[in-house]
């Protein structure tokens, strides 16, 4: 997918970017849950997924947070982001990554 990618290789906060990231996370799930052997590769690929998911999402807020304002839904965004902060330092990388993809399919309207 040439449109999900940046010249420097990271994801674009776009339909085609968001549908790379949840292939991505579908990948680190299987390899995590059906191959003990790479349970530990998978770690260090489902936490870097998940600061993928953060530096996308906390650009479109602070874009958004900059256009329109704190919005109603700019808020909302705010708020998921901070509960994914929470779980990401709580080691939850999954559940964190989630609440970064949510953020920023919200301020996207995807």
């Amino acid at each position: 997918m040439p449109d999900a990618w940046t010249v420097d290789g990271a994801l674009n906060a776009s339909p085609a970017g968001l549908a790379v990231h949840y292939k991505l996370g579908r990948v680190i799930r299987i390899l995590q849950w059906h191959d003990a052997e790479l349970y530990e590769a998978a770690q260090s690929e489902k936490f870097a997924l998940a600061a993928i998911s953060w530096y996308i999402a906390a650009s479109e807020y602070g874009r958004h947070l900059a256009a329109e304002g704190p919005t109603p839904t700019v808020n909302r965004a705010l708020s998921d982001l901070k509960r994914g902060d929470e779980d990401f330092f709580g080691l939850n990388a999954y559940r964190a990554s989630g609440r970064y993809r949510q953020a920023w399919q919200r301020v996207n309207g995807l």
